[in-house]
């Protein structure tokens, strides 16, 4: 009985620390590479709004491209939260020689707790870039994600920039949103998160419980006295 609920033990530590042990997680907000901003130089700031969809946002990609040529130039990037102005969340340069061209670029920070359904703000320019030596980034030639919104030098223009985001939270956190995923535009009770909630509660009780049944069954058998014919006649 001790060695079962000790296995019970373990199982249960088990599964709390698969639920809140933070895992990478990544969405795509627009993958269409349909025209580039144009070169990124004083005269061309660059930025992009979008809205994280989760807690924990810790890394921005976008693709970048070199005009099929080596440009010496540092591209500047900013994330800030809420306003173009907002607080700053990171900061950081990339070399132009180290990029590749037409290929996606990652901005890593710290994870954000609270970033589930804030916009934030990518700032993207280039002091020492010039025609003919700059870097450029893909875009797509319509809107298609919401909450977001590019600028070019602070005027609001067509499309979005290619953009992925990643976070690192624990599944338990991404659980409202799956919920609410699995909900939208369902009708009637098929439209309630709170259903999805009960038939996955009803899911891992069933599962704890063939669990516990399986862990039973096995000790049972190996502590079973043996049978009067497996007995030896020692008269």
């Amino acid at each position: 009985m001790a060695r079962l609920t000790g296995l019970a033990g373990l199982l249960f530590l088990a599964l709390v620390l698969a639920a809140t042990w933070p895992v990478e997680v990544w969405t795509t907000l627009q993958s269409r590479p349909e025209q580039p901003v144009g070169e990124i130089t004083p005269d061309n700031r660059v930025a992009q709004s979008f809205q994280a969809r989760l807690s924990g946002l810790s890394a921005v990609e976008l693709h970048l491209a070199t005009y099929r040529r080596v440009n010496d130039v540092t591209l500047l990037w900013r994330l800030h939260r809420d306003r173009p102005d907002g607080p700053l969340v990171a900061a950081g340069q990339i070399a132009g020689r180290t990029v590749q061209d037409n290929a996606p670029y990652r901005l890593t920070f710290p994870p954000q707790p609270d970033s589930t359904d804030r916009v934030y703000y990518l700032v993207l320019e280039s002091p020492d870039g010039r025609p003919g030596q700059a870097l450029t980034a893909w875009a797509s030639r319509h809107d298609y994600f919401p909450r977001g919104r590019l600028y070019l030098n602070g005027v609001p223009a067509a499309g979005d920039l290619m953009l992925a985001l990643g976070y690192r939270t624990p599944p338990l956190a991404i659980l409202p949103t799956l919920l609410d995923r699995l909900a939208a535009g369902r009708p009637g009770l098929w439209g309630q998160p709170a259903l999805y909630a009960a038939l996955l509660a009803g899911y891992a009780l069933a599962l704890g419980l063939l669990v516990a049944a399986l862990l039973a069954w096995s000790q049972d058998g190996r502590s079973a006295p043996p049978s009067r014919a497996e007995k030896t006649d020692v008269d």
